[in-house]
C-alpha cells in the first residue's frame, strides 16, 4: 500500500500490444484465439505474455519453456506480438489556417495532411458549393460527408465566386482514445505493475478563407432591334478615364454575352468600355461604371448603333460637264432609284435580309442644286438608276454601281459620292433657199444665204420681260419680225465642257444648209446674210423636242427678186431744165450679164 508514481512506457510496443489485445484489454482477441480456454487460463496466458514483453525471458521465471510451448503460450505470445500497434486517437493537421488560392477557374486550399493512425478517421461535412478531394483515396464529395483517415492528404475547392470563410468545427477521430502503458514501481524488488490506461483524444479543426472574387457579364444588343450582337470586345478599367486596363474581355458570342475573368472585389468600382465594336457597328464610347460585390457576377447591358451609309448623287450634263443644262432643258427634277445589287442584310445577324437583290431601296428627286442624297442606308452593294429623266433629257439607262461597305468602327457614316451624266435631247434642222418671182415655173437655188440661230429664252428682251408672246402662250416667228438681233449672242452647243457658238449657216450651191445638232429648246433663226438683189426673209422659229440623229424635215424659204419701176427724166445739160420734147430712146444694160436687156414677144 502507498502512493507511487507511474511512468509512461510508450517505447515497449510489444507490451502495448499484450495489454491492448490480451485478456481484459480494449482490443481483447482471446475470445477468438483462446476460445477453448477458461477465463482464468486466458488471464494467466496474458500475464505471462506481459511479463515476457516487459522483462524478456526473465518473465518466464518458474515456468518450463517446453511446457509453455506445449500449452500454446508461446504461440499466443507470438500472435499478440504480430498484431498492429494499438490504435491511437491522436490526430493533427499539417495546416489549420488556410487561404484559398486561384487555380484556373476555381479556387482551392493548399493540400492538408491528417497525421495519425491510419485506422483513425474524421468525418468532414462539406458545405454547399464546396468539394473535398481526398487525394490519398482518390475520392471527392460535394455538399456531403467525406472520411479522411490518418495519413490522408486532402484539399477543398470551390467556384471562384465563393467568398467568406469556412470553419470545419471540431473533428473527432473515430478511435476517440489513446492507450498508454503505465509502469508502476512499488519498491518491491520482485515485480513491477503494468497498467494500460486510455486518454480521450483531442479533436482537430481547420478554417479556410476563400477569395473575394467577382466578375462581369456583358450583354450586347443592337440599339434598335434589341437583338444580341456577337464580336464586341470590352475592356475593364480601374479608372473612369479608362487609361488603366485591368483586363480585356473575350468577344461576345452569338447570344450577345461575354463573361470576364475573375478579379479581386477589393477594387469595389471598375469601369467598362468598348474596345472593338461588332462588324457593321460604330464604337460605343460610353463608359459604364460598375460597383462590384464579392462573390457576385455583375451584369452590364450595352447597345451599339449600326454604321449607316449615305450616297450623294451629283447630276451633270454629259456635254457641259457641269450642273448646267443646255437650251431650254433642265437638270433638276430627275427621279433616281437606289437598288440592291445583292441582298442587303441587317448587321445584327438575326434580322436577316432587308432588301432582296434588285429591289428598290429608296428613290428621290434631283434638287435645285443638282444633288440628291440617300441617307440612313444599310451597308451593302447597290446601284443607282434613273427612273424619270428631267425635261429635255433622254432617259439614262446606266446602272451606276456603288459599294457602301464597312470602313471600321470609327466611321459612323460611310459616304459615297456618285456623279451621273445626262444626255440632252438634240436634233439638227435643215433648209433650202430658193428665189422665184411668182411667175416663172422653175425656181432658182440660192447659194450664199446666211442664217444665225438664237435661243429664244436667252434673248435680252425675253429675259427682261419686254418681249412677250403675242398670243400669250408661246413665241412665234411674227414676234421677232422687227427684233434687233445685232447685240444678241447666238445659240451655243457644248463639247467637253466648252461652249461652242452655233456658226452662221451658209447655203451651198444647191441652196442647202444644215445646222449642228441643237439642244432641246425653242430657237429663232434669222437671215443674217442676204444675197444681192434678193429680199431678206422674216425670222422663223425652230423647236427641238426630240432626240434624233436625223435632221428635221426640209424647210424651203423663198428670197424673191426686188421689183422696181424706172422713171427717166431728160434734162438739158447746160440749163438743167427738163426737156419736154418727146422721142428720145434708151437701152437698159445688164451689168451682171454684160448685155442689153431684151424683151421678147412671141406671137402664136
Amino acid at each position: 500500500s502507498g502512493s507511487y508514481v507511474a511512468q509512461v512506457l510508450d517505447s515497449n510496443k510489444n507490451l502495448q500490444k499484450v495489454l491492448y489485445y490480451g485478456y481484459g484489454g480494449a482490443g481483447d482477441l482471446t475470445g477468438s484465439y483462446l476460445s477453448g480456454k477458461t477465463e482464468d487460463e486466458k488471464y494467466v496466458y496474458t500475464h505471462i505474455a506481459a511479463s515476457y514483453a516487459y522483462a524478456g525471458e526473465a518473465g518466464f521465471t518458474g515456468c518450463n519453456y517446453n511446457d509453455l510451448v506445449n500449452a500454446g503460450v508461446i504461440a499466443y505470445i507470438n500472435y499478440l506480438f504480430g498484431q498492429e500497434e494499438p490504435p491511437k486517437g491522436e490526430l493533427s493537421l499539417s495546416s489549420t489556417k488556410l487561404n484559398a488560392v486561384r487555380d484556373g477557374n476555381i479556387q482551392k486550399t493548399p493540400n492538408i495532411t491528417l497525421s495519425g493512425d491510419h485506422r483513425n478517421y474524421v468525418t468532414l461535412s462539406v458545405p454547399e458549393n464546396v468539394t473535398a478531394h481526398n487525394l490519398s483515396k482518390g475520392t471527392s464529395v460535394t455538399n456531403g460527408k467525406i472520411q479522411i483517415y490518418g495519413g490522408d492528404t486532402f484539399y477543398l475547392s470551390a467556384d471562384l465566386l465563393l467568398t467568406g470563410s469556412y470553419a470545419s468545427g471540431n473533428l473527432y477521430g473515430s478511435v476517440g482514445k489513446t492507450w498508454r502503458t503505465l509502469v508502476l514501481t512499488t519498491g518491491d524488488s520482485k515485480q513491477d505493475i503494468g497498467v494500460f490506461e486510455s486518454e480521450t483524444a483531442a479533436p482537430v479543426s481547420f478554417s479556410v478563407q476563400w477569395l473575394n472574387m467577382t466578375r462581369i457579364e456583358l450583354m450586347k444588343k443592337d440599339v434598335n432591334t434589341q437583338n444580341p450582337l456577337s464580336g464586341a470586345v470590352y475592356g475593364i478599367y480601374t479608372d473612369k478615364k479608362c487609361e488603366n486596363l485591368l483586363m480585356t474581355m473575350s468577344a461576345t458570342g452569338t447570344d450577345g454575352k461575354a463573361v470576364s475573368d475573375y478579379f479581386d472585389s477589393a477594387l469595389k468600382t471598375v469601369y467598362v468600355k468598348e474596345i472593338t465594336a461588332p462588324t457593321g457597328y460604330k464604337l460605343n464610347t460610353e463608359v459604364y461604371k460598375v460597383a462590384v460585390t464579392a462573390g457576385k457576377t455583375m451584369t452590364v447591358t450595352a447597345t451599339d448603333e449600326r454604321v449607316t451609309g449615305k450616297v450623294k448623287i451629283a447630276k451633270i450634263d454629259k456635254e457641259t460637264l457641269a450642273f448646267k443644262a443646255q437650251g431650254d432643258s433642265v437638270l433638276r427634277g430627275a427621279v433616281y432609284g437606289l437598288y440592291a445589287k445583292e441582298d442587303i442584310v441587317h448587321p445584327d445577324g438575326t434580322t436577316g435580309v432587308l432588301y432582296k437583290q434588285d429591289s428598290l431601296i429608296a428613290q428621290g428627286v434631283i434638287g435645285d442644286d443638282g444633288t440628291l442624297e440617300f441617307s440612313e442606308l444599310y451597308l451593302g452593294e447597290m446601284y443607282v438608276k434613273e427612273i424619270t429623266p428631267p425635261e429635255g433629257y433622254t432617259l439614262d439607262t446606266t446602272k451606276y454601281e456603288v459599294s457602301v461597305t464597312y470602313e471600321g468602327q470609327d466611321v459612323a457614316e460611310v459616304t459615297r459620292d456618285l456623279t451621273v451624266k445626262e444626255q440632252v435631247k438634240k436634233q439638227a434642222f435643215q433648209l433650202i433657199k430658193i428665189s422665184e418671182d411668182g411667175e416663172q415655173t422653175e425656181t432658182d437655188l440660192v447659194a450664199g444665204a446666211g442664217f444665225k440661230v438664237y435661243l429664244i429664252s436667252d434673248l435680252t428682251q425675253v429675259k427682261n420681260g419686254k418681249l412677250k408672246p403675242a398670243n400669250g402662250e408661246s413665241y412665234t416667228a411674227s414676234d421677232f419680225k422687227n427684233y434687233d438681233f445685232s447685240k444678241e449672242q447666238v445659240a451655243v452647243t457644248y463639247e467637253n465642257g466648252t461652249a461652242v457658238p452655233v456658226p452662221e449657216l451658209i447655203t451651198d450651191t444647191k441652196g442647202y444648209a444644215v445646222s449642228p445638232e441643237l439642244p432641246y429648246g425653242s430657237y429663232v433663226v434669222v437671215e443674217s446674210t442676204t444675197p444681192e438683189n434678193l429680199k431678206t426673209i422674216d425670222p422663223f422659229v425652230v423647236n427641238v423636242e426630240n432626240d434624233s440623229r436625223e435632221p428635221m424635215q426640209w424647210r424651203v424659204f423663198d428670197d424673191r427678186p426686188f421689183e422696181f419701176l424706172l422713171k427717166i427724166v431728160k434734162k438739158d445739160a447746160q440749163t438743167g431744165n427738163t426737156v419736154l420734147k418727146a422721142g428720145a430712146s434708151y437701152k437698159i444694160y445688164d451689168v451682171t450679164n454684160k448685155k442689153y436687156v431684151e424683151q421678147v414677144v412671141q406671137y402664136p
